[in-house]
């Protein structure tokens, strides 16, 4: 890719793109809070993205779910106005270039239940498993059957209807991912 006069490499659009991403993420995190609606949220990536990336050919697509929506997992943004206790999952993949990110955060606005937050800690668990099976010739099928029986024994067994991850680059979702075939 170029940006100005300079090309980039993979690398450096997929630096490139994670920047913009931290950058969302810092702006969700000043801006989020009761009445802000996932609208709202999609407007001010938008924003964000283009400011950062004026003369780079970009695009990013997303998941923008609040509220009982966060159950979904994914969805574009809708109309609907954060309440106090709301969970928000801003799933964000940005190109910059020809690279795309894939990264995803998951923000509340007060205090969580004790449930919400004994499933969030469930998944920092499960993260951390995840990142330990990510090397050579691993089998992603079975990455994701040894995480669906962590969950099993951790309570939460059949609840895990998303992949655990994927590879990233030309795509904003390239194969082999972490999933049944």
């Amino acid at each position: 890719g170029k940006i100005g006069d300079v090309y980039m490499n993979e690398l450096e659009e997929l630096t490139c793109a994670l920047e913009v991403n931290k950058a969302v993420y810092d702006a969700v995190r000043e801006n989020l809070k009761v009445g802000v609606s996932e609208q709202d949220i999609y407007e001010l990536t938008k924003t964000v993205v283009d400011k950062m990336l004026p003369d780079v050919s970009h695009e990013f697509i997303g998941d923008f779910v609040g509220g009982k929506r966060c159950g979904l997992i994914g969805g574009d943004a809708t109309d609907y106005k954060l309440a106090d206790g709301d969970g928000f999952i801003l799933d964000l993949s940005v190109r910059c270039g020809n690279t795309w990110s894939d990264t995803c955060r998951t923000f509340f606005l007060g205090e969580p239940t004790a449930e919400i937050k004994k499933a969030y800690n469930t998944v920092l668990k499960l993260l951390s498993f995840g990142a330990t099976l990510v090397k050579p010739e691993i089998c992603a099928e079975k990455g994701k059957i040894d995480a669906e029986n962590m969950l099993k024994d951790m309570g939460y067994g059949g609840m895990m209807p998303h992949h655990m991850g994927h590879l990233i680059g030309a795509k904003p979702y390239m194969t082999p991912a972490f999933d049944r075939s």
